[in-house]
C-alpha cells in the first residue's frame, strides 16, 4: 500500500474543518488520541479539539480561513502548512468582543500516519501582534522593537485611529 499524499491530506482537512468552519468534519482526519500544540499549550483527544474549534471558532466573527502553503518531508510523514485568517474580533484571544479587524498569519507542523491520519499539530501564529492590536498596547509611534521582532517601515491605522506597525510575519489592522 502506498501513502496518500499528505499534503493534500493536510489541504483537505484545513478545507473541511476551517474552510468549511465545521469542528465535526475533524472526525474524518484526525485520529482519536490527536494532539494539538497550540503555542506550547496541548490539548488531548480529538473530542477536545473539536471543543476547541468551537470556542475558537465562536470568538472571531467572520472567519475566513485560507492555505497559503504546504509542503512534505520525504516520506510524507510530516506536512509543513502556512495560512492565514481573517475576521472580526468577538473575544478573541481573551480580549472584549469588539469587531475589530483580525488578520492572522501561522505556521502548523502536521505529523501524519502512513493511512493518512493526522496524529499531532504544533501550531505557531502571531497572536502577540495581534494581541497588541486588538487591546490597543502597541506603541504610540507604531514601532515595537524586540529581541524577536522585526518591524517593517509600513504602518497602517486601527479602528481607533492610531498607528500600528505591521510587524514581523504581517499584522495587518485597522482595513
Amino acid at each position: 500500500m502506498s501513502r496518500p499524499n499528505s499534503s493534500q491530506i493536510v489541504e483537505s482537512f484545513f478545507s473541511h474543518v476551517w474552510q468549511a468552519k465545521d469542528p465535526e468534519a475533524a472526525d474524518e482526519f484526525v485520529v482519536e488520541d490527536f494532539v494539538i500544540d497550540n503555542a506550547g499549550h496541548e490539548i488531548h483527544g480529538r473530542e477536545r479539539f473539536k471543543d476547541w474549534i468551537r470556542t475558537f471558532l465562536g470568538q472571531i466573527e467572520d472567519f475566513e480561513f485560507r492555505t497559503v502553503e504546504t509542503f512534505e518531508n520525504h516520506d510524507g510523514s510530516r506536512v509543513c502548512a502556512m495560512w492565514e485568517f481573517k475576521g472580526r474580533n468577538n473575544g478573541a484571544l481573551g480580549t472584549q468582543p469588539d469587531g475589530q479587524p483580525i488578520h492572522m498569519h501561522g505556521t502548523a507542523v502536521l505529523d501524519v500516519r502512513e493511512d493518512g491520519k493526522l496524529l499531532r499539530n504544533r501550531v505557531h501564529r502571531n497572536a502577540h501582534e495581534v494581541f497588541r492590536h486588538l487591546t490597543g498596547t502597541a506603541a504610540d509611534d507604531g514601532r515595537h522593537r524586540g529581541t524577536d521582532i522585526v518591524v517593517n517601515e509600513e504602518q497602517q491605522e486601527n479602528t481607533n485611529g492610531a498607528s500600528v506597525a505591521v510587524v514581523g510575519t504581517t499584522v495587518q489592522v485597522g482595513t
